[in-house]
């Protein structure tokens, strides 16, 4: 394996500079070090969840690359989007296999009629529901909250729809 000899002299410019701080304490020549040796040339990879109600996780991602190239112009920025199984699962999934998205009309836990989207992969062989998007404690009144009298009949029409349209996996 041939040995990076540019991160190699990074290391070795950066004892130097550690040196210098333990002698002088001086923080600045550090950051010094960081925005002129390493950060210059450093490969950055944001992978940021979705910011519940405020900002997607392309969004933030893209805000924070903005910020880090104000300062480091040079530096390789990879952009990486992800989700925690709520909020923003969805999009997620449809940008990785660019899919598409199906809205058909489904009872809400209450038994209530709303619009609720889930996805189909570009294969068309998968369907990716978010079951908060139709079944969710958000959808329901804080005096309705009572799991004797919700139900998730609304994820089960989702999935029917899925394998209506030829779906044979579903991730929910």
């Amino acid at each position: 394996i041939k040995p990076n000899i540019t991160f190699i002299y990074y290391i070795r410019t950066a004892h130097i500079f550690i040196d210098l701080i333990k002698k002088k304490k001086n923080q600045r020549v550090f950051f010094y070090f960081c925005k002129n040796f390493i950060l210059q040339n450093m490969k950055i990879v944001l992978a940021i969840d979705s910011f519940k109600g405020c900002l997607t996780s392309r969004d933030a991602e893209s805000a924070a690359s903005e910020s880090i190239l104000e300062t480091f112009s040079n530096c390789q920025i990879e952009k990486i989007p992800i989700a925690d199984g709520g909020e923003g699962t969805l999009s997620t999934l449809m940008e990785y296999t660019q899919g598409s998205l199906h809205t058909i009309s489904a009872h809400n836990p209450c038994m209530e009629i709303i619009p609720a989207a889930y996805g189909i992969s570009r294969d068309n062989e998968t369907a990716f529901i978010e079951m908060a998007s139709i079944s969710g404690i958000t959808l329901i009144k804080e005096k309705q909250k009572n799991p004797m009298e919700t139900t998730s009949y609304g994820t089960g029409e989702l999935i029917r729809d899925a394998l209506e349209k030829g779906c044979r996996q579903i991730i929910l």
